[in-house]
């Protein structure tokens, strides 16, 4: 059972210390343009143990978006955070979330987010990967690293040029046997591509 949580509830959630009961059954916030002071935060933050999923679009929060996971979120297994900033610092904090689904898209990962992005503890399992980048780091971490679930990896850099062996390397069967999609967006391909059997 999923009960999402749009603006009229996340006000209730956000904006009053006296907890309001029907707020425990929400799971899943999706939402955007918001921006939350650090009172606004923290108690956001209250709720971190029952969300399943966390899809944030052009959000703030003080002192930044990655404020929002400095308590654990047990059971978060989807979040997808779209043009809410740097997000340096977060992908640690949830190293003990059981994600599946992860969307961090418009705002390039930096090379030390993306080091711990590989580095994740459910990085392997991941079933769903969109990043926005801002070089190849991604594709050569990916180069011998097996994910057996992804099903969607979809990548976006500003004028990236990959090579034909780089697709070949990102659409590995023995890697990747389950990926279905490869969405690559503003990334040229040199040369001829690849053929995937099966």
């Amino acid at each position: 059972l999923c009960w999402s949580a749009g603006s009229d509830w996340l006000e209730v959630m956000t904006n009053s210390d006296e907890p309001d009961l029907r707020t425990r059954y929400v799971n899943r916030i999706d939402i955007d343009n918001q921006e939350w002071n650090e009172e606004q935060t923290a108690r956001l933050r209250r709720f971190a143990s029952q969300i399943l999923s966390l899809g944030l679009v052009e959000c703030a929060a003080v002192p930044d978006i990655s404020a929002l996971f400095d308590v654990p979120w047990p059971k978060l297994a989807t979040l997808g955070l779209h043009e809410c900033g740097p997000v340096d610092g977060m992908i640690t904090k949830l190293y003990t979330s059981p994600i599946e689904h992860l969307e961090l898209t418009y705002e390039p990962l930096s090379a030390a987010e993306l080091r711990a992005l590989v580095e994740a503890p459910w990085f392997a399992s991941l079933q769903i990967l969109r990043l926005t980048v801002e070089d190849r780091a991604i594709v050569d971490a990916l180069a011998d690293r097996g994910m057996p679930e992804l099903r969607v990896l979809e990548l976006d850099c500003y004028e990236l040029e990959l090579a034909t062996g780089d697709l070949e390397v990102l659409i590995d069967r023995e890697l990747r046997p389950t990926l279905a999609t490869l969405e690559l967006q503003g990334i040229r391909i040199l040369g001829d591509l690849p053929q995937r059997d099966g």
